[in-house]
């Protein structure tokens, strides 16, 4: 199934979410945030990684679902030269 979405589309719905989370965002947060799947979430940013508009920078506190603190990896958009 098809969510019609391309990597370029999503990189601008993700603008949003990494201006307001200097510190990287989590999968699940960009999930929520674009309203798609988690799984297709971590499918699209592998591709914004391999094409170098993304990057992991490190591990963050986030509450699971029953409110414990569990590692996790935060990610933020790189901005190319102009951007």
């Amino acid at each position: 199934m098809s969510l019609g979405i391309t990597t370029e589309e999503l990189f601008k719905e993700i603008e949003r979410l990494n201006r307001n989370t200097p510190e990287g965002f989590t999968v699940r947060e960009m999930s929520e945030n674009t309203r798609r799947p988690a799984r297709w979430c971590r499918e699209k940013l592998r591709d914004l990684i391999a094409a170098g508009k993304a990057e992991c920078v490190g591990i963050s506190k986030r509450e699971d679902i029953a409110g414990r603190p569990n590692p996790t990896p935060v990610y933020r958009l790189i901005h190319g030269e102009g951007d």
